[in-house]
């Protein structure tokens, strides 16, 4: 994860970060708001914040990307249906509130087949 923040340009204010993106003040391009920061958020929700959200800004479209990481295809599979509950839940909670395309996804790393990632999960997600 900090890999993927150092390299990132990061929200430091998520609830700042969408209002200026409503108000059309924040220039093309992509930002990354951690953890850390929807849980400073009036965007927080116990226990359902992801890894880290992901939005692309652009004249043309407004993406918002809800990311859960894994490490590999190794998975806890008693909780692969409360993973995607979770992701569901956020998505839910937040998409309603911004103006922004919403989705999620589980990023693994370490293995790049996308079918061992499904079956590691027991099939509770697709590769979509």
């Amino acid at each position: 994860m900090k890999k993927i923040n150092d390299r990132s340009n990061t929200i430091e204010n998520l609830d700042e970060f969408l209002e200026a993106c409503d108000n059309g003040l924040i220039n093309d391009g992509s930002y990354l708001c951690n953890k850390k920061t929807v849980k400073g958020s009036s965007y927080r929700l116990n226990r359902h914040e992801p890894d880290f959200i992901a939005f692309v800004v652009s004249e043309a479209k407004k993406l918002c990307y809800v990311v859960e990481l894994k490490d590999g295809d190794n998975f806890d599979t008693k909780k692969s249906a409360a993973e995607r509950k979770m992701l569901e839940i956020f998505v839910n909670h937040v998409a309603p509130k911004i103006q922004f395309a919403t989705k999620f996804y589980i990023c693994c790393f370490n293995q790049p087949d996308k079918e061992k990632v499904v079956i590691g999960f027991k099939k509770v997600f697709s590769e979509d």
